[in-house]
């Protein structure tokens, strides 16, 4: 048991040194997805209701391997909340 963590570093160095390198994308592509879930919840003190989740996800490129992506994402239920970010993506 004692010879687990060199074994384990022996094991990843021998890894790496046979790993093989990987064709990339040259381009970013248009990507997007909604996501839809529902259910139920039940808070102590509180009746039970209904959850509703909404999440949403996209990647615009602008040109060449540079983009940008968004999401967004809206819950309801026993109080509702919206949240989203923005921010630029590389693709290398």
């Amino acid at each position: 048991m004692k010879y687990t963590g060199g074994l384990l570093g022996v094991l990843l160095l021998g890894s790496l040194l046979v790993a093989r390198p990987v064709e990339t994308a040259q381009y970013l592509d248009q990507f997007g997805k909604v996501e839809l879930s529902a259910g139920g919840e039940k808070e102590a003190g509180a009746h039970s209701g209904g959850r509703f989740t909404m999440e949403g996800l996209g990647v615009l490129p602008l040109m060449g391997n540079f983009g940008v992506q968004g999401a967004l994402h809206y819950v309801t239920g026993l109080g509702s909340r919206i949240g989203f970010n923005l921010g630029p993506v590389l693709g290398w």
